[in-house]
């Protein structure tokens, strides 16, 4: 049976929320949207783009319309920086832009992808494809909110020694520093989060860092700054810059990429040697904590860090 935490120790099934949704519609004859951002929320869209068998027998042949619209399919959804990075925000905001259900719909998929690992994994669905209600506006074909802010200049992409610091940089023409600029950085051979059990939800840990505009003699030029030096591992980093203004509108950078050489494939804690830290690290990765944004150093080619990276790392300690 498909299961929905809406509550600690609350819990609704697809069959539930389907009666419920179809008596309402029956007693009310008004068109339903259901937007779901969870883990697996994709499996409830069959369940629930059509009347329970009950009540449908009833509705008449101008019944109401129904849609469903789901962050993912029946795998794992990821939402970052307390939702701001996440389907519905993207979603939402297309909506007070003035764009149709399906508008928003393909956009707010396409900017998923922009935003890389892992939330490039997540697959959204919309039921039933044909729904008439897709090409509705939430208000009408106009915009109820203000203008996204716009990225114009960013740090451009670049080769580097590990371990140097880059100044990250934005320019925005919005000089009232009013806009919340932030940048998240995705090292190379990133792993996502495990999957998770039902009804919890994996948690993104990606580096952050947050960009200010310097009030200098009083006057913003509207360049927002800040600094990343944990350029350790060997490879490609890809940089994503998010803008969000004070009407809640995110805007999604095209990627930086810091490409790094000079770096140790075995210091997973980036601490520039290869030392009792790293070992710690990955035995706490062979039990299954801190998976996340440590370098390569898969000794024997099983496309993992096992016991075998352990040894070798022993063996080096062993010799200093």
């Amino acid at each position: 049976m498909l299961t929905f935490q809406v509550f600690p120790c609350e819990i609704i099934s697809a069959e539930q929320l389907n009666a419920s949704l179809s008596t309402f519609q029956k007693n009310t004859g008004r068109d339903v949207i259901v937007l779901m951002e969870a883990c697996k929320s994709g499996s409830f869209a069959d369940v629930l783009k059509e009347a329970s068998s009950e009540i449908s027998d009833s509705l008449s042949a101008a019944a109401s319309d129904r849609m469903i619209i789901t962050c993912t399919d029946e795998k794992d959804a990821y939402i970052g920086r307390n939702g701001r990075i996440s389907f519905t925000q993207f979603f939402m905001d297309k909506l007070y832009s003035g764009k149709t259900f399906c508008e928003s719909f393909s956009s707010a998929r396409d900017q998923l992808t922009a935003c890389g690992t892992p939330y490039n994994r997540m697959m959204p669905k919309i039921a039933p494809r044909e729904a008439p209600l897709c090409e509705d506006y939430l208000v009408g074909d106009f915009g109820i909110a203000s203008l996204y802010p716009e990225i114009q200049e960013q740090t451009e992409s670049l080769a580097i020694s590990a371990d140097t610091s880059v100044e990250l940089n934005v320019t925005l023409p919005d000089h009232s520093a009013r806009t919340d600029i932030w940048a998240v950085i995705e090292p190379p051979n990133y792993r996502p989060p495990d999957v998770v059990e039902d009804l919890e939800a994996p948690e993104v840990r990606l580096p952050t860092v947050d960009l200010t505009d310097e009030d200098t003699e009083n006057v913003l030029d509207g360049i927002f700054t800040g600094s990343y030096e944990n350029f350790a591992c060997n490879g490609e980093y890809r940089i994503i810059f998010y803008a969000r203004n004070t009407d809640g509108l995110v805007t999604v950078s095209d990627p930086t990429l810091i490409t790094v050489t000079g770096g140790t494939t075995l210091d997973f804690d980036g601490s520039g040697t290869v030392d009792v830290g790293d070992a710690v690290l990955s035995l706490r990765v062979l039990a299954g904590f801190d998976t996340d944004h440590i370098c390569s150093g898969d000794i024997n080619g099983d496309g993992k860090i096992g016991l075998e990276e352990v040894i070798h790392i022993l063996s080096i300690l062993s010799e200093t």
